[in-house]
């Protein structure tokens, strides 16, 4: 960059008052020390910034391929049960048979089923003396579930029994229980009793 194409910066050139040429000719030493002190490091700074920038490209490039390989090592070895199988685990609502119409026989129907590995049914509650059932008649007292092998023949209906027929079809799959409820751990925690409670649902 010339001192003539920097000349618009000075403060004292004013277009109005001043041509182009008056503010060369008047101020050809300001120039001259505004261009070699302030614009002249500057280009050389980029240009030290663009020659690091270059010269770490590769190193920080390689260090990112490290770490997604790293991360992705460890994401696969969390997802993998005691045999060494992949895992692939998802949640059923309780609650989506009434607002979203899905049901324990829709992951049959869609294929789901024959992919997962562990399914998790939320939820269960907690309070002080253990667990209960959030929502009985979803979990299993409901006749009008659609079923996945057959009717459904009693004393278990609902969610439970639904799961129970899934588990005919897929006896490697894994059904766990969710709970949920901040205040009911807390309040179990609270005391040993709910403590030991809590303890002997968990295990």
């Amino acid at each position: 960059m010339s001192p003539q194409a920097i000349q618009c910066y000075l403060p004292l050139y004013n277009t109005r008052s001043r041509s182009r040429a008056h503010a060369q000719k008047e101020y050809p030493h300001l120039l001259q020390l505004l261009y070699r002190s302030i614009l002249r490091p500057l280009q050389n700074l980029d240009q030290e910034v663009r020659y690091v920038y270059a010269s770490l490209s590769p190193l920080v490039s390689l260090l990112l391929l490290l770490g997604v390989l790293i991360l992705s090592a460890c994401v696969t070895a969390l997802a993998d049960d005691d045999d060494g199988r992949k895992v692939v685990g998802g949640y059923f609502e309780e609650w989506s048979i009434y607002f979203a119409g899905f049901n324990i026989a829709n992951l049959q129907a869609n294929g789901v089923a024959d992919r997962l590995t562990h399914l998790n049914y939320a939820f269960g509650g907690v309070n002080t003396t253990g667990c209960f059932i959030a929502d009985s008649w979803a979990d299993y007292q409901s006749p009008f579930l659609p079923s996945i092998t057959g009717p459904y023949t009693g004393p278990l209906y609902g969610n439970f029994a639904a799961l129970q027929q899934l588990k005919q079809l897929h006896p490697n799959l894994k059904v766990l229980i969710s709970l949920a409820g901040a205040d009911g751990f807390s309040a179990a925690a609270a005391t040993e009793a709910g403590r030991q409670a809590l303890r002997l649902v968990v295990h």
